[in-house]
């Protein structure tokens, strides 16, 4: 029987057959007698010339925890600071039969748009900037449906702390447009093919 293939070897895989650009690189955490075991933090990035700076990022530190300890997603710059926070995910069985859910979470004015996602924000003007727009809804849903980890938003991981791994790394501090997911990687063909399709409109889209 075939070895399973690792995350690596999937993504190096589909970059092949897309014809896209893959870099990966990798940095050891010291072994002593407080950390006995082989620890190290990684990341793989994606991306095409037509992509115009979209980025599919896949990272992992094994020694960090929470949200940007373990994420997958694509990635590109916004002219935010770098302060602005927005968090987009699909609405929930729990969140339609809650009555107080909606009114502790941003709304926009397009009723359809707000009964499929909860969004939390803290910047009222830019996030009135971006999500008021009628074919940036569209996009967010079609992201959003692929898969039920998937979420969107503004400068929610810390992308900057990859530069630690590589010096050289491209994508520098300020602010980005996320669809990613926390825990795991993106793996297959079709969700990453169809998330960077719908990440160049929205780059188009938002500034």
């Amino acid at each position: 029987m075939e070895e399973d293939k690792s995350a690596l070897e999937i993504l190096k895989e589909f970059a092949e057959k897309s014809n896209r650009e893959i870099k990966h690189f990798r940095k050891d955490y010291p072994v002593d007698r407080l950390r006995p075991r082989f620890l190290y933090k990684s990341y793989t990035i994606i991306k095409d010339e037509i992509s115009n700076h979209v980025y599919f990022i896949n990272y992992s530190d094994s020694m960090a925890v929470g949200n940007n300890a373990f994420f997958s997603g694509f990635f590109f710059p916004i002219s935010a600071t770098d302060s602005v926070n927005i968090n987009i995910r699909k609405k929930n069985i729990l969140d339609k039969v809650n009555p107080f859910s909606n009114k502790r979470t941003y709304m926009t004015r397009f009723s359809d748009f707000n009964s499929k996602v909860i969004i939390t924000e803290n910047e009222l003007n830019y996030t009135n900037k971006i999500l008021n727009n009628y074919k940036v809804h569209t996009l967010i849903i079609e992201a959003l449906d692929l898969d039920e980890r998937i979420r969107v938003g503004v400068n929610n991981l810390k992308i900057g702390a990859i530069q630690d791994i590589n010096e050289n790394y491209e994508l520098k501090t300020g602010s980005y447009f996320e669809i990613y997911i926390i825990g795991q990687w993106l793996l297959k063909d079709s969700i990453i093919e169809e998330l960077f399709n719908i990440a160049n409109k929205l780059k188009e889209l938002i500034k």
